[in-house]
């Protein structure tokens, strides 16, 4: 079981790598299991979704200024370090939309609600194949 421990609203600073910034933040703050909502704007981020069959992200980089409509994610261990997993939505100039893992973004604006999850224990990511998901509880 988890509780709801401190709440953090932020903006994280232009210019930042959106993931690096998250995990310095997190790892500042001795934030090992949460979740994370953010809005806001990136420059020329990068998205992936995971190929099953190749078992391996495929990479869609994009160029410009995109809208942060939704970003949402989870905080937890990950070879003993937090690690921050994020999911985006993003909207282009002509309002097309992009979703998929963020694996970068350049911060143009972005706000941030970080929610720290206190359990018994920190959630710790195994490898599962190619990926390192949270353990299945048995």
């Amino acid at each position: 079981m988890f509780r709801i421990g401190r709440v953090f609203m932020i903006r994280v600073p232009e210019g930042s790598e959106l993931l690096d910034y998250l995990n310095m933040f997190a790892a500042r703050e001795n934030i090992v299991n949460g979740y994370i909502n953010l809005i806001g704007s990136l420059k020329n981020p990068v998205i992936g979704y995971y190929n099953t069959a190749k078992g391996v992200y495929e990479e869609i980089e994009l160029k410009g200024f995109y809208e942060l409509a939704s970003g949402i994610g989870n905080i937890s261990l990950k070879d003993d370090k937090p690690y921050t997993h994020l999911h985006v939505v993003l909207g282009g100039p002509k309002g097309e939309t992009y979703a998929g893992h963020l694996i970068r973004g350049e911060v143009y604006i972005v706000e941030a609600t970080i929610t720290e999850t206190i359990g018994e224990k920190p959630l710790e990511r195994t490898k599962h194949g190619n990926l390192q998901p949270w353990p299945t509880k048995k």
